[in-house]
């Protein structure tokens, strides 16, 4: 099978029909050219015994060679029996859910600091001090 059939130039001057249509790269690499000019990276490729399609991204802001670089990564986690889009997937949640856990203690940690501050003060000053002071706090360091 013959491998890297495209160059830039070609996949540049692509231009789109009434219909969909492909140019192939070799070992399953596509773009796939929309009626509507879009230009689609695609990669088929088959897991136990069924044909799949991993959807890489879009020309131009994903160049032929990561177009290519995205299939051998792929091609990687299928010889795993992993299929790449739930990888994928996986990885994209766990970034989601460690930025939330970092948002979540960080917001946490002060402002428990701030309420327990509040709380050591109130008897200490006067209503309208301890009035200024928490509307400051909630102003100005609990956006």
């Amino acid at each position: 099978m013959p491998e890297n059939l495209l160059t830039d130039a070609k996949v540049r001057s692509a231009k789109s029909t009434d219909r969909d249509w492909k140019l192939s790269d070799g070992g399953g690499l596509f773009l796939l050219v929309k009626p509507t000019g879009g230009k689609l990276w695609r990669w088929k490729y088959r897991l136990q015994d069924k044909e799949n399609l991993f959807a890489i991204g879009g020309f131009p802001q994903v160049s032929l060679a990561e177009a290519r670089a995205a299939r051998e990564k792929a091609r990687a986690l299928v010889k795993q029996g992993i299929h790449p889009a739930h990888e994928r997937q996986q990885i994209k949640r766990r970034n989601l859910d460690a930025l939330e856990e970092r948002k979540r203690a960080r917001e946490s940690s002060f402002a428990k600091v701030a309420k327990a501050y509040l709380a050591e003060i109130k008897p200490v000053f006067a209503l309208s001090s301890y009035r200024t002071k928490e509307s400051r706090i909630r102003k100005y360091l609990l956006r």
